[in-house]
């Protein structure tokens, strides 16, 4: 399965791990406490938040009365399923940039949310798709994921906040993918380095070390990506939105996509549409 959802137990003690998974916590009812290495946060009714990959943390549900919620996603799926998330500015856009395409990953966006009934009813739904022991659906629960997320960042982006910062040389890597974004016809590593005062091989040697991509890797991504949310967002033509980002081999960008998104661009168009 690519989502998983279960309660968090009650009075259970807290222990520190890290997952290779994504981790939405939404409290549901009562309260709970989110621990961020040495660190903690309170949690009531409504809160939610979302924790990349390798972070080491730890929930705890010591309120009779509370319901806490986790939701577990591969980094793979919520890449493909929000994509459209890394092109949001601001804290937002560089949350999932560097949750995407770096290996930094010690970092929570929070959502300090009132009770919200709508979320609360998505989650239950999300719950119950879950409990099924026979004709339980990833597409489902993806969908329910998605309208989880929609809903929590576009009626409580602004209790939003990022537990734990991030320091200089890093917090630039999202901003350089987003240079990259908006140059996709054209692009290349000496122009980038160019624009961002660094060498080549410097520029190309922070890439790797810091997403695990090569600068050519990135940009063939970053390419696809945007075309599938071109795909969804527009009506242009699979010829027009090639040649907006910078694909001359429709050989190529076909097998490309096909190999990412397991299906055709135009089957892909009809599907999220």
């Amino acid at each position: 399965m690519q989502v998983h959802c279960f309660k968090n137990v009650r009075f259970c003690p807290p222990f520190l791990h890290k997952l290779e998974f994504i981790k939405i916590v939404y409290i549901m009812e009562g309260t709970a406490v989110f621990y961020l290495s040495d660190k903690r946060y309170d949690m009531s009714e409504g809160n939610f938040c979302i924790v990349a990959p390798g972070v080491e943390q730890a929930l705890f549900t010591a309120d009779s009365n509370g319901i806490a919620v986790n939701i577990l996603m591969r980094a793979s799926t919520f890449t493909r399923t929000f994509s459209t998330l890394l092109y949001e500015q601001g804290i937002l856009g560089d949350f999932f940039w560097k949750m995407a395409y770096t290996n930094y990953c010690n970092r929570v966006l929070f959502f300090s949310a009132t009770p919200d009934d709508r979320m609360k009813q998505t989650v239950l739904r999300l719950y119950e798709q879950a409990q099924l022991e026979t004709k339980k659906s990833n597409l489902v629960q993806e969908s329910y994921v998605c309208i989880l997320l929609g809903e929590g960042i576009r009626r409580h982006s602004q209790n939003m906040k990022i537990l734990e910062g991030f320091d200089g040389s890093v917090w630039q890597i999202p901003e350089i993918l987003q240079d990259m974004k908006q140059h996709l016809q054209d692009i290349t590593l000496k122009e980038l380095a160019s624009r961002w005062n660094r060498r080549e091989d410097t520029l190309r040697h922070e890439l790797k070390m810091e997403t695990g991509y090569s600068f050519s890797q990135l940009l063939g991504d970053i390419r696809l990506q945007t075309a599938a949310d071109l795909l969804c967002r527009t009506n242009k033509s699979v010829e027009e939105i090639m040649e907006e980002v910078g694909c001359g081999d429709s050989a190529a960008f076909y097998r490309n996509f096909k190999r990412r998104y397991g299906v055709t661009p135009q089957t892909y168009r009809i599907q999220r549409g």
